[in-house]
């Protein structure tokens, strides 16, 4: 295998950046969010669903999804090195995640103790554990009623943070060869586990995963430190790998009422293509479209809202156009709010402390100079 490391460039060229932000991964965020809210909108009106109408063939909420962890895969690493401190990084990850969260979270719990929930009356036996399942999003890995249904992605992309939290702290964070071995060794052998010993493993999960290490070598090769020989390489292993862990998860073990075995490739294949294509382009100026670069912005918004949204929108039993009639521009509106007053404020709140903690060290020390 080639040398792949090359002296780290972590603030190569970013030409494609507004604001401090990749414009080209706020366009992905953007558009992702809007994929997402597609699918599930037209199976509120009543268009489509996983076994119906084009579902059997592609899945456009979980081509939204899997773009979500490529972008995830990209910004984590920068996000985690420009910290430079594990404490800070989940610090900051903590202020970007849990507000909205529970904001979510409190809202569906009062509209459930109201009789208006997605769930009927009764449905929660022990609130403190209920709660505190919900606080590590595990509510849907112990089969219980998930009053915030897109938790089962913050599953995995807290997942991706403790696994490169691990390889930062043990300085393996910049080793891409080693990462990318990993990574195909444990798809492979979980592939086969699942084969031999005839037992369903979640795969899918896996190869979000590894779709998040994709990502990361994206970003390494953004940075130059990479080769495209190398890149190529490390990420076609990774690929070769997710290929055969689909097809034991969703073709040996069947779940056509989860996905169909094409609806996983054609979806997934579609994630990646989206991401490469707005890769390849990063630097034209179609990746500052303000509209998709606005929806990036708030695309955490969009996505933990609007099935909150679509919730309300059931109690009336309105399908048809005047579903998405409602759903698009309340999603909208309330999402713009949502990141207005939780969201950014949150993100703020820390970077605030460090700012003032900086200024009292400074005037502390020109005090000491005195």
């Amino acid at each position: 295998m080639p040398t792949a490391e090359r002296v780290g460039l972590p603030n190569a060229v970013r030409a494609t950046t507004s604001g401090g932000r990749y414009a080209f991964i706020d366009i992905l965020r953007g558009v992702a969010a809007l994929l997402v809210i597609f699918q599930h909108g037209g199976e509120g009106a009543g268009w489509f669903s996983i076994t119906t109408g084009f579902g059997p063939w592609i899945n456009f909420g979980q081509v939204g999804v899997l773009t979500f962890f490529l972008v995830s895969g990209f910004v984590i690493p920068l996000s985690l090195e420009r910290a430079n401190a594990l404490g800070r990084f989940w610090k900051h990850r903590i202020f970007r995640i849990y507000p909205l969260y529970l904001a979510v979270f409190t809202f569906e719990f009062a509209l459930y103790l109201l009789g208006y929930g997605a769930y009927p009356p009764g449905s929660v036996h022990s609130f403190g554990h209920f709660f505190l399942l919900h606080l590590f999003f595990l509510q849907d890995y112990a089969h219980l009623p998930n009053f915030v249904s897109a938790s089962w992605t913050l599953s995995m992309e807290f997942a991706w943070y403790i696994l490169l939290s691990f390889a930062f702290a043990v300085r393996a964070n910049r080793r891409s060869v080693l990462l990318t071995v990993l990574t195909v060794a444990a798809l492979l052998a979980l592939s086969l586990a699942s084969y031999v010993l005839h037992l369903r493993i979640p795969l899918g999960r896996f190869g979000i995963m590894a779709t998040c290490v994709v990502g990361l070598l994206f970003y390494r090769r953004h940075t130059r430190e990479l080769d495209p020989r190398a890149f190529l390489i490390l990420v076609g292993s990774i690929i070769l790998a997710i290929v055969p862990a689909l097809y034991v998860g969703f073709g040996v073990f069947q779940r056509p009422d989860v996905a169909t075995v094409q609806s996983v490739f054609i979806s997934w294949g579609v994630a990646y293509l989206l991401f490469i294509g707005c890769y390849a382009v990063r630097e034209r100026a179609i990746m500052q479209l303000k509209p998709l670069l606005g929806l990036g912005t708030i695309s955490y918004s969009l996505y933990l809202v609007h099935p909150t949204v679509q919730n309300l929108i059931g109690l009336a039993n309105i399908e048809g156009w005047a579903h998405l009639a409602i759903l698009w521009p309340a999603t909208l509106v309330l999402s713009y709010l949502t990141y207005r007053y939780i969201e950014k404020p949150a993100i703020d709140y820390p970077r605030r402390m460090e700012r003032k903690k900086t200024r009292v060290e400074i005037k502390g020390q020109a005090l000491a100079n005195d």
